[in-house]
């Protein structure tokens, strides 16, 4: 499902997220052809047509970058430093990720409730009519718990349970970038 469109986000993003591999639900393999171009990313660069009202949330499209691209290590250095609900978003991803479930929960603990969180729920209502998917709704909430278990559950690519988990990882991933980025460049 693929819920938006790369271009939204200036070239540089853009260029990134085209570039980008299968959305992971584990570590993966980083995708070094990128890296030079993730190196040089930054705030500057990335934003170049636009003005940045929020520091904090183009910082988190930097980590959301590197995270799509599997680099864990660098999109925890960036969202292990913003003190948000949204930067322990990008936290617990990551952890999730790792696998590290307890930390993954730890960290969406100290989310609470995020907006996106909404969205979720309508994607994944929309036509869904997977027991699993409709599993990670609870009265009518999106719940991260759930889904850290879910991805616990994930044995190899071609089981139902992990293409799922990809499905969601990526809706995930889609919107949280969304919501950072409208975030970094739009007047509260």
């Amino acid at each position: 499902m693929n819920i938006y469109q790369a271009s939204r986000y200036g070239d540089v993003f853009a260029q990134l997220i085209k570039a980008a591999p299968a959305t992971e639900i584990a570590a993966g393999q980083a995708n070094k052809d990128c890296y030079a171009s993730l190196q040089a990313l930054s705030i500057e660069s990335a934003f170049a047509e636009k003005t940045v009202l929020d520091h904090d949330s183009a910082s988190a499209c930097l980590s959301g970058i590197w995270l799509l691209h599997n680099y864990l290590d660098q999109s925890h250095a960036i969202s292990q430093d913003l003190h948000s609900c949204t930067g322990s978003f990008w936290h617990g991803i990551m952890h999730r990720r790792e696998p590290d479930y307890s930390n993954s929960a730890y960290w969406f603990r100290k989310v609470g409730e995020h907006s996106v969180f909404g969205d979720l729920v309508i994607q994944l209502s929309q036509g869904n009519t997977d027991t699993t998917a409709r599993g990670l709704i609870c009265d009518g909430q999106w719940d991260p718990f759930a889904f850290i278990d879910l991805c616990a559950q994930a044995s190899d690519s071609t089981d139902e349970t992990t293409k799922l988990c990809q499905q969601v990882t990526s809706v995930e991933w889609q919107l949280l970038f969304d919501y950072c980025y409208h975030l970094a460049i739009t007047p509260i």
